[in-house]
Parts: structure tokens; C-alpha cells; sequence
């Protein structure tokens, strides 16, 4: 079981503690360099180093309880890093007050606290503090300009409204550059982290896939998702056949497709084992392809790998117009989801496999003894709930011994793989053929009646009798049906085993049916009174 992903806020792309930090280093070194910038002009402030280093303290004073309350919140409340952001602009407009010049080099402690904002908070609130800046700074030069403040009042010459009317410019083009460029690095970096949350949610799902179609359903969802696609084509198989195991949109199903054109789009993305861009399909070289997406646009076809074998292709249209390039992106992160989804496959395969070899047989590829008691019990069980009659066939080789004897058992697997074949292709399609040990076959026959199932116990002996097969063989067969030979597969099989020795005791190359169990004869029941018995 993987471990549980942590929670983040759309907000989360670095962590809170860290920006918060961060702007506390900027907040110190502000304060800092305040006392620097007052000695350098200290005959132009207006007001006394007592005052403003009292105000620093304050401010400093002020923006440690609100941290401190930040921290001690149950809930980060995002007001209090509003107030905070608000309070250090009201300390950076009495700092430019006090410098006494709209040119001082302390009013550009404001540019820095805007670009600090816009990159640590987000582009959105550096607007906004950028437009509560400008409003101080007038406010404060009219206050200044009506004596309000108890400053001397302005030179009506209008140099310094000029100079400020500058600066704002000055610092509204900054704010301009800076907040853009934060927009971008931060849509960047919240699709970015989409795309990785995207991977991440196919991860999961393809963990608790049990096969290859639940793999490439899983995988045609999530691209579908994260990138919009429309259309999408997932096949898998050996190198030169491939079956589809999903589809999405306007897409053909095709049947199995042979890919061995050298000229082939996908044929060129397996054996390169890289990703294909191509716009359009060569009827030609991809006939199946083109009528399984009729009228293709710009197609991606990236193929399944693992390890240094081929498990398909993947083959999808993005919606750009025709002529424009996907972007690298987009590309890299559907490798990424594809590379998960091969090692999925891979894995899905050989469960499957490993299922099928445990319920077949290694020789000749059908159910196994194993599979055959499975399957006879699971049918039993279903004809008792729906009152409906299941039969047996079970078939033995006559002579088989002499056979390997005379021909070695290498002809011997031959046929034995030959009349499992036989079986698979003359039995009915819900039949269900076994071996059932040796030179031994079973077939059950659900839904079926005694006399239909001589008919198909006809039919399976006469087709290996007439077979072109190295060595020219007959069989044996014995018939029963549930219940009225048997209620349990063990009673089943026995009468049926009983009719195939019988065929066998008559002469062989026939087929015996089961007889139904005698009655249980009545027995003698004592009176209490009387003497003798009489029958029940």
C-alpha cells in the first residue's frame, strides 16, 4: 500500500514557513539599512532620530505579535498577513516622509517590498500593494503640501509633485515587469504541479488494476483528464500483431492489426522506442489506423516498453490546429504517464499469465484437472439453483500406451496436443474441455441433456477418429448428466467413469451412457407385536 500523499493548498508551491522567513529577512534588513540612509541625510529629515527610531521599534514591535498570532492561530487566518503586509507599507511611506526628498533613496525601499510581495505572496497581491503604495505616497505629499503634518509646506514650483508623479511611474512599470513575470513562473509552476498530481492520481488507480484493459482504461481516463484529448487509442501485443485494449471518442475498434510496414508511424515508434509527432496518417502505410480515426488531426504515438521488449503503442490527437507543435511539456509528462502505464501492463500480463498457467494445462492448453474440478462444481452449483441439467463426456485414448511404444511419447504429446485441439473445435462454445490426466479428457456441458450430449459425444469421437493426425487414433467415451446419474461431482464423474470402462469392455471406438443408480431396495421393518417381518 502506498503511503498517503500530504495535502498542499493551491497556495503550497513553496512552504508558508519558508516565505514567511523570508519576509522577515527582508523586513530586518529594511530596518537595517533605515539608520544607514538617515545618518547619509540627516540634514534633509524631517523628523528627529528619536522619533523614528521609536517608530521603527513599534513597527518592529507590532509585525512580531501578529506573527506571533499567525502562528498560534488554529487556522492560518489571512487577514493577519494582510494587516501585516498593509502595516509595512505604512512604515516604508513614513520612512520616505521622513527622508524629506521624492528622490531619496529610502522611498525605494517600497520597490523592493513590492518585488519581495509579488514574488513570495503572488502577483495578485503586489497589485494590489502596489495601489495601496501609490495611495500612500500622495496622501502623504498632500498631508506634507497642507502642512498637516507639521512639516514645512512645498515649494509651489511643482519640482517635487513632478518627482513624485515620476517615482510612481517609475514604480508602477516595476510593478508591471515584476508582477507579469510572477504570473507566468506561477502558472508555470501550477501546471507543473497538475501535471505531477495528475501522474500521481494514475499511479494510484493503475495499482489496484487486475489486467491489461483496466491498465489502459485507467490510462485513457487520466490523459483524457489532465490534457483534454478527444481521442485515444491504446493497443497492445506481440511485435507485429496488436489487439486495442481501450479507446475514447470517435475512435474505430479495430480487430487485431499487423504493423510490420516499414514505413508504418507506429512501427517507427516501437522499434525507435521513442515518441512519434506526425500530422496526419499514410493510408498506405497505416490502413488500419487511418479507419480507426477517421480524418486525423496532429497525432502523438507513443509506444508501451519494458525493459527492452515492445508491449505496444498509444496513439492520441491533441486538439491544436493544424501546423502548431505540441509542447515539450505536454510530451514529456504522457511519456511519463505511458512509462507508468507499461510497467502496469507489464505486470498485468504476467499476473495473467501466472492465472493461466495455473488453470491450464502445460501440454496442451486447455483447463487443467485443477480447473476442470472448478469449473464442474461452479456449474453444479448453478444448475441446483436453476433447475437446469449439466452433462459429462469424459474421453480416454484407446491403445495410447502402444502408441508411445511404438511412435515415442514425442508423438504422443503430438496427439494428445492434437485432440485437445479437436475438442476445443468441435465441442459447443459454452463447453468447457480438460484434461483430466494422462491420455484422459473431459468436457462438461452446461444446459445440456442426456440425449444432446450423446449427439456432441458422437460428434467429438468421430472427429478424431477421421482426423488427419501423424498417427491415426480412436477414443473412448462415457456420458452421464446431473442429477439423474449423479447429485455431486463425485457421484458424476464415477458414473461417467463407469460408462467410459464399459465403451472401452464393448470393444472401444464408441461411446457408452451412463445407467441411472438404482433405487435403494426397500428394507424389513420389525413389528412391535407379531412375529416375522413384512416389507416397509
Amino acid at each position: 500500500m502506498s503511503a498517503p500523499r500530504p495535502a498542499h493548498s493551491a497556495q503550497d508551491l513553496v512552504p508558508l514557513e519558508e516565505r514567511l522567513r523570508y519576509f522577515w529577512m527582508f523586513r530586518l534588513a529594511a530596518v537595517a539599512t533605515v539608520p544607514v540612509f538617515a545618518w547619509m541625510v540627516s540634514s534633509q529629515l524631517l523628523v528627529s532620530g528619536w522619533l523614528l527610531t521609536g517608530v521603527t521599534a513599534g513597527y518592529l514591535a507590532v509585525s512580531l505579535g501578529l506573527h506571533l498570532v499567525w502562528r498560534a492561530a488554529g487556522r492560518r487566518l489571512l487577514r493577519l498577513f494582510v494587516g501585516v503586509l498593509i502595516l509595512d507599507a505604512l512604515y516604508l511611506a513614513f520612512v520616505a516622509y521622513a527622508a524629506g526628498n521624492s528622490l531619496s533613496p529610502m522611498r525605494y525601499l517600497a520597490v523592493v517590498h513590492l518585488v519581495v510581495v509579488a514574488l513570495l505572496a503572488s502577483y495578485r497581491t503586489g497589485l494590489r500593494l502596489a495601489l495601496w503604495h501609490s495611495v500612500l505616497a500622495f496622501a502623504v505629499y498632500f498631508a506634507r503640501d497642507s502642512e498637516v503634518l507639521g512639516a514645512a509646506p512645498l515649494s509651489g514650483s511643482g519640482d517635487e509633485y513632478r518627482s513624485l508623479l515620476g517615482f510612481v511611474v517609475l514604480f508602477w512599470l516595476i510593478t508591471l515587469a515584476t508582477v507579469t513575470f510572477s504570473a507566468i513562473n506561477e502558472r508555470e509552476l501550477r501546471r507543473r504541479r497538475y501535471d505531477l498530481e495528475a501522474l500521481a492520481g494514475f499511479s494510484d488507480a493503475v495499482e489496484s488494476a487486475q489486467d491489461p484493459d483496466a491498465v489502459a482504461e485507467a490510462l485513457v481516463e487520466h490523459l483524457a483528464e489532465a490534457f483534454g484529448i478527444e481521442r485515444l487509442l491504446v493497443l497492445a501485443g506481440p511485435r507485429e500483431i496488436l489487439s486495442p485494449l481501450a479507446t475514447r471518442g470517435r475512435v474505430g475498434r479495430p480487430a487485431s492489426v499487423y504493423v510490420d510496414a516499414p514505413g508504418s508511424a507506429v512501427r517507427r515508434a516501437m522499434d525507435a522506442r521513442r515518441t512519434v509527432l506526425t500530422e496526419g496518417v499514410d493510408p498506405l502505410e497505416d490502413p488500419w489506423l487511418s479507419k480507426a480515426l477517421p480524418q486525423p488531426g496532429n497525432l502523438l504515438i507513443a509506444p508501451l516498453t519494458s525493459e527492452a521488449r515492445s508491449l505496444g503503442v498509444v496513439v492520441l490527437e491533441h486538439s491544436l490546429r493544424p501546423g502548431s507543435r505540441v509542447e515539450r511539456r505536454v510530451v514529456t509528462i504522457i511519456e511519463r504517464f505511458v512509462a507508468h502505464a507499461s510497467l502496469a501492463l507489464e505486470n498485468a500480463f504476467l499476473m495473467e499469465q501466472l492465472r493461466r498457467s495455473a488453470s491450464t494445462d502445460g501440454l496442451t492448453g486447455i483447463a487443467n484437472r485443477r480447473s476442470f474440478d472448478i469449473t464442474l462444481d461452479r456449474y453444479l452449483a448453478r444448475a441446483v439453483a436453476s433447475f437446469e441439467p449439466v452433462s459429462l463426456v469424459l474421453l480416454d485414448i484407446d491403445h495410447f500406451k502402444l502408441l508411445n511404444d511404438e511412435h515415442g511419447h514425442q508423438t504422443g504429446d503430438d496427439v494428445l496436443r492434437q485432440v485437445a485441439a479437436l475438442l476445443v473445435e468441435h465441442a459447443r462454445a459454452i463447453d468447457v474441455p480438460a484434461r483430466y490426466g494422462g491420455e484422459e479428457f473431459a468436457v462438461v456441458l452446461p444446459e445440456c441433456e442426456l440425449p444432446e450430449a450423446t449427439v456432441v459425444a458422437e460428434r467429438l469421437r468421430e472427429a478424431i477418429a477421421t482426423a488427419d493426425l501423424p498417427v491415426s487414433i480412436t477414443v473412448s467415451a462415457g456420458v452421464a448428466t446431473f442429477p439423474t446419474h449423479g447429485a455431486t461431482s463425485e457421484s458424476l464423474i464415477r458414473a461417467t467413469d463407469t460408462a467410459l470402462y464399459r465403451a472401452k469392455d464393448e470393444g472401444r471406438n464408441r461411446i457408452a451412457v451412463a445407467t441411472a443408480p438404482l433405487p435403494a431396495p426397500d428394507l424389513p421393518v420389525q413389528r412391535p407385536t407379531g412375529g416375522g417381518t413384512v416389507p416397509a
